[in-house]
């Protein structure tokens, strides 16, 4: 399989996956529905699959231009290399559900 392929699928099954979990929302009234976790979970997907790009390319480039393994002089490890932007994105998107608080109590 091709990887523009299979990142095709990934992100469709992300939509799925997302469109289910808000369907569920939905149907009981919660705040974040439908719409919120497709988006959610399509964003994650494109992330996540960006950061792999960016690592595979990066890596690539550090073998082409160095006579020693890339991974042996790599200053962290590539399944960190997104870590920071995602945890931004986590406090950032969170901001919205503290809206939710009231008499503290969360609903939803």
């Amino acid at each position: 399989m091709t990887l523009l392929i299979e990142q095709v699928l990934r992100v469709v099954a992300a939509a799925i996956v997302g469109a289910a979990i808000g369907y569920e929302r939905e149907i009981k009234n919660k705040p974040a529905g439908f719409f919120t976790f497709t988006l959610v979970s399509v964003g994650s997907c494109l992330i996540a699959i960006l950061q792999q790009n960016v690592v595979n390319e990066a890596l690539a480039m550090a073998e082409r231009y160095a006579q020693t393994d890339p991974l042996e002089s790599a200053p962290l490890p590539p399944t960190r290399a997104g870590s920071s932007p995602r945890s931004l994105a986590g406090s950032v998107s969170s901001a919205p559900a503290r809206s939710f608080i009231t008499d503290s109590r969360l609903k939803g």
